[in-house]
């Protein structure tokens, strides 16, 4: 949810920002299906725990090839089934409500790491290809055998990564 909020606040306030990082994100809201499941999801945890969206989620977040007994998957679990419930429909029904952020791509005026997974199951890698197309000064990067998220399957890769971004930005940031 990190490139949601980016790109609200950089709506609300772009003379803040020096650069900005979108991992494994979008612009775009969900559709009317979208927005349907992830309603029905909300509803259902709120009744029933995070059972489900812990079985539903965990087959999504990581590259396929990740081999099942990986401890990333543990770690996963154990901070889904540590977040309260309020929490997890809060945030269900809040990117269900997103509000389409496409026109604001084209209003970045600052340095912009888009960075995804190659194997992202939740969002196509080819919505970070699209976003780079539209947004000035934007650096693409593919993280190869990575899911939904890079930082946690391909740490260091991820990691050079966003060092080579910030280097370029300067003003410290690295």
């Amino acid at each position: 949810m990190g490139g949601y909020v980016t790109l609200a606040a950089w709506k609300m306030a772009p003379e803040r920002f020096l650069a900005l990082g979108l991992i494994d994100s979008q612009a775009a809201p969900d559709t009317e299906e979208g927005r349907s499941q992830r309603n029905q999801l909300a509803n259902q945890v709120a009744n029933e725990g995070s059972a489900n969206l812990e079985a539903d989620m965990l087959s999504k977040l990581f590259a396929s090839n990740l081999d099942a007994k990986n401890p990333l998957i543990g770690q996963v679990q154990q901070i889904i089934r540590a977040t309260p419930r309020a929490g997890i429909v809060g945030a269900l029904h809040g990117m269900a409500e997103r509000p389409d952020a496409s026109a604001t791509l084209a209003t970045i005026t600052v340095p912009t790491m888009i960075l995804t997974g190659d194997c992202d199951q939740l969002i196509a890698p080819s919505r970070a290809t699209a976003m780079a197309a539209v947004v000035p000064n934007a650096m693409l990067a593919v993280i190869t055998n990575a899911g939904h998220m890079p930082m946690m399957e391909q740490p260091a890769a991820a990691t050079t990564t966003l060092r080579s971004f910030l280097s370029t930005v300067g003003n410290g940031l690295t």
